[in-house]
């Protein structure tokens, strides 16, 4: 199995894992404080990275200032930040804004990414970009008449991650992706608790049932899974196609919703649903598209 296929498969299990932790994490949250709730269950899934990063250690001493202030600044804009802006932005968004706000991070990754990653763009991936942006929208259904302050935090908050991921594909070519889910998730708690305490939210932490914890750790352990595949996926592919597949989370998610609850999509949904995945297929295939003919003309010369 290739590099690119193992990826692929690394970001299809994110994707589901993804799809999974969205539907449970809208019942854990409301068993109690939002910001609690993110703190303990960052801190669940960061605890077997600390352990596995404990081998590699020499690895961050190998980098030079400017890689170790990167490696850092994943806590802040990847592990802490964007987690509180979340939140703060659900509280106050419709969630057709926030859910669709939040998927668009492929956008931002693809666009940047020409410039910081060096990756490149051709007509097939812009043209994959375009029906999965349109498939979103379809999806989700924007409506600008209720963009306000919780909508403006979700998009802070999803620049933030994009600008994250940015960074650790950057490093992944020095570090190990469990090094950089270390700083993620464990550094990353630790901002959060600091941020609990100065705001004097730390009390829920002691009141915690068994209930809650059940919820809790669920939630941790999907977060670990999402993590360990998603960083091993974004070391293999490039990070818009990473975050590209990602975007498959949203139709399993509603299937749950649909099998689970008995809720039904609303009209025009199912076809978005496959306008999405027609995205990703052109996204993620691009480079095997333009490489047909190439390849047709060396069978043909041979």
């Amino acid at each position: 199995m290739n590099k690119k296929t193992t990826g692929i498969l690394l970001v299809l299990a994110t994707a589901l894992i993804s799809g999974f932790s969205v539907f449970i994490n809208k019942y854990g949250v409301k068993e109690t404080n939002p910001y609690v709730f993110t703190f303990v269950k960052n801190l669940i899934a960061a605890l077997p990275f600390l352990f596995l990063s404990i081998p590699l250690y020499r690895q961050i001493k190998k980098l030079n200032v400017k890689e170790k202030v990167l490696f850092l600044s994943i806590a802040v804009i990847g592990g802490s930040i964007p987690f509180l802006l979340f939140f703060k932005g659900l509280s106050m968004a419709s969630a057709a804004n926030a859910n669709f706000i939040h998927k668009t991070m492929f956008l931002y990754i693809t666009l940047f990414g020409v410039y910081y990653l060096k990756e490149k763009l051709n007509w097939v991936s812009i043209s994959g970009l375009v029906v999965l942006l349109f498939g979103s929208l379809m999806f989700f259904k924007l409506d600008p008449s209720k963009l306000g302050m919780g909508e403006l935090y979700i998009l802070l908050a999803t620049l933030l991650w994009a600008g994250e991921i940015l960074v650790s594909k950057k490093l992944l070519g020095k570090i190990s992706p469990s090094l950089i889910s270390f700083s993620r998730m464990f550094l990353g708690a630790v901002l959060i608790f600091v941020y609990l305490i100065m705001s004097r939210q730390t009390a829920p932490l002691l009141t915690l049932n068994l209930h809650q914890w059940t919820w809790l750790l669920v939630s941790g352990g999907l977060l670990f899974g999402y993590v360990l595949t998603f960083y091993q996926g974004l070391k293999r592919l490039p990070a818009s196609e990473t975050t590209a597949i990602l975007t498959l989370a949203v139709p399993i998610t509603s299937l749950l919703t649909l099998g689970l609850q008995g809720k039904s999509l609303l009209p025009g949904q199912p076809v978005a649903v496959l306008i999405i995945v027609a995205g990703i297929i052109l996204i993620t295939g691009s480079s095997f598209v333009l490489s047909f003919p190439r390849r047709r003309e060396s069978t043909n010369n041979y």
